[in-house]
């Protein structure tokens, strides 16, 4: 037997240069013996690549965005200015996909993205890009513990500051950048 699951379909329009918003219209019903996928619409834009830049004193957030949209953004709190040092970093493909790394006055770390597999390592930690895309972790010396994580679907059609789009959508994340670590 199959399940008959209503899927939402999304109409997407752009009044604004910088984004562009979607909001469900009439539920379709279709017929399926799998779990219904999530559901996403192509975005017109063709600009791709990675960010990185400190929120707030104790906070630096990493991104990636793919045609427009946001794959991740990654949140990454610790000690007051652990991020105020000396900085390189480069990004690189390799087998298992697309990998930033970074020396932060001496600590290394990478975030890896399995685009197969849509997840995102970094610091010991995993998480299901599927699920999350804007992931809030703290930094305990070379580890890191996945505090929140959220969904948050955006299609720009010009390249965003990605950061205050997603600090402008989620009060938590907001709201994490400005605490003290373990909070």
């Amino acid at each position: 037997m199959t399940n008959v699951r209503p899927a939402i379909i999304s109409i997407c329009s752009g009044p604004s240069l910088l984004a562009l918003s979607c909001t469900p219209s009439q539920p379709v019903t279709r017929a399926s013996s799998e779990p219904s996928p999530k559901f996403e619409l192509s975005c017109p834009a063709g600009f791709s690549g990675p960010g990185a830049r400190p929120v707030s004193p104790t906070t630096v957030a990493n991104w990636y965005v793919k045609d427009g949209r946001l794959v991740y953004i990654l949140f990454l709190r610790g000690m007051p200015d652990w991020y105020n040092k000396r900085t390189k970093w480069d990004i690189r493909k390799d087998s298992t996909g697309v990998v930033q790394d970074f020396d932060v006055g001496g600590f290394r770390y990478s975030l890896t993205l399995k685009e197969s597999s849509r997840t995102l390592s970094v610091l010991g930690s995993h998480a299901d890009l599927r699920q999350a895309n804007v992931i809030l972790m703290d930094r305990a010396a070379d580890t890191g513990v996945i505090r929140r994580s959220e969904f948050l679907d955006f299609c720009w059609s010009s390249p965003p500051d990605v950061v205050a789009e997603v600090l402008g959508r989620s009060r938590e994340t907001k709201n994490f950048v400005t605490g003290a670590p373990g909070a």
